[in-house]
């Protein structure tokens, strides 16, 4: 975050440097009661920037399902990757679905409570087929959006908090 922790980008790369670590850094995003505001938010971009002040980043090729940008750090061990979703939204490649601590399918960590799959009541639904809740799941996922609101609507998500969601 900008102005909390962001002089710590390079301790935190030069610890990984000798390690086979990949340390990854995310972009500060809009939930529940996290305080989000724009002053704090810093880029992917920016936080590269940091980081090639001093190393040279060596892009890895990774899958499209990828959320992070990888990078090999040149003549070390260690790894760098970032996560920039707000900055660069990657939803139309993201494969990743969760399950709530209250067994709801989360299509999307964004994704308001409402839209989430009641996951745990189907199962314990007597008569309900396991090809059943895949095609609940199937007919789900066709409806998955390209791109996660802008940040006025995620700062109107309720009950939108890491801590339920389970990240």
């Amino acid at each position: 975050m900008k102005g909390i922790n962001d002089d710590e980008i390079l301790d935190l790369v030069d610890f990984v440097r000798d390690r086979d670590f990949n340390i990854r850094f995310i972009e500060y995003m809009p939930f529940t009661s996290n305080g989000w505001n724009d002053s704090k938010f810093i880029s992917y971009k920016e936080i590269k920037q940091i980081v090639e002040s001093k190393y040279k980043l060596i892009d890895i090729v990774s899958d499209k399902t990828n959320v992070a940008k990888e990078y090999q750090l040149s003549g070390c061990k260690g790894r760098v990757s970032f996560i920039s979703s707000i900055s660069n939204h990657f939803c139309d490649g993201c494969n990743r679905l969760r399950i709530t601590s209250e067994g709801n399918l989360k299509l999307c960590l964004f994704s308001s409570k409402e839209n989430e799959i009641p996951l745990r009541t189907l199962l314990r639904t007597p008569g309900i087929t396991n090809e059943d809740i895949a095609e609940v799941i199937s007919n789900s996922l066709q409806k998955k959006k390209l791109k996660h609101p802008e940040i006025e609507e995620l700062l109107k998500i309720d009950q939108n908090n890491m801590l339920r969601i389970g990240g």
